[in-house]
């Protein structure tokens, strides 16, 4: 049966990458081609659990419709662009995570189901929409239910089913007692918490959170951190946010190091003057020839 109206559903993507008009919230495309021209690589943020757009089926392959999309329309497009070839890398991304992923680089590109919102072509650019479904319900066979006015003041069940074998799960009720406290945080909280000191301290935020295939598992060091950086200058802070982005120290661990052991303060790797060292040990360039 289907609902009172249609969602369209698009590959969420910095189709920038390809397409001939930008949105201003893109103007980074050209150091999006640059750093993929570099690597040889297109990161793709994708899902494990929604088919037939994304999901990992029974032989553990990582497929779907979208992920074809990135392969055969979008890959070509970019090497031919670049005039080079381009490997696709995929990383898990799922609803609270795509846009932080995209916003902070650590993908290139969003292919999945997503619906096209005012709000989120703020921050993101969308492809055209290839999909349109609508909502529907199931009722017993038999049951006198036709139409959404005739479950007025009934009770409704809804369970999301999960594809793709043993993994994390977020649902409250599924998560351990110890983990529960942490459910109320989202990645856009925490965030927007560490913004309110400086954007080194956002930036390690969203490093930490990238780094995990699912943000919930970085909570805990994230409120950690920031419970660290509690009653300190922001300066201080800062700066030690920017050490441990600068060495990838993005464990509760490694950023208490810095802070006891005030590596913050530690001066930056100099690079060679250029001045030769002479010494009679030394053979120089000359002794070759």
């Amino acid at each position: 049966m289907t609902g009172p109206e249609n969602l369209p559903l698009l590959l969420v993507a910095a189709v920038a990458l390809v397409a001939s008009s930008v949105v201003p919230a893109f103007a980074q495309a050209s150091s999006t081609l640059d750093k993929i021209s570099q690597s040889g690589t297109l990161v793709v943020g994708t899902r494990t659990g929604s088919p037939p757009f994304a999901y990992v089926n029974s032989q553990n392959q990582w497929v779907g419709f979208s992920i074809d999309l990135v392969e055969e329309l979008i890959k070509p497009a970019l090497e031919k662009k670049l005039g080079k070839p381009v490997k696709v890398e995929r990383k898990e991304s799922a609803p609270p995570t795509r846009i932080p992923l995209l916003s902070s680089n650590a993908v290139d590109l969003i292919a999945e189901t997503m619906t096209d919102t005012r709000t989120r072509r703020e921050s993101v650019d969308f492809s055209l929409t290839f999909f349109v479904t609508g909502a529907q319900f199931i009722v017993k066979k038999g049951s006198k239910i036709r139409s959404i006015k005739d479950i007025d003041g009934k009770r409704v069940a809804a369970h999301a089913r999960r594809y793709g074998g043993p993994r994390h799960g977020t649902q409250p009720e599924h998560m351990p007692s110890a983990h529960r406290r942490y459910a109320e945080w989202t990645p856009e909280r925490l965030q927007r918490q560490a913004q309110g000191i400086g954007p080194n301290t956002e930036a390690l935020i969203i490093a930490v959170l990238a780094r995990r295939p699912h943000p919930e598992q970085g909570f805990r060091t994230c409120l950690g951190v920031l419970r660290l950086f509690r009653g300190l200058d922001a300066v201080r802070v800062e700066a030690v946010s920017l050490r441990a982005v600068e060495i990838g120290a993005l464990s509760y661990a490694s950023v208490a190091s810095i802070l006891k052991h005030r590596l913050d303060r530690s001066a930056s790797p100099q690079t060679a003057d250029g001045t030769p060292l002479l010494h009679d040990n030394i053979r120089g360039s000359g002794y070759y020839h």
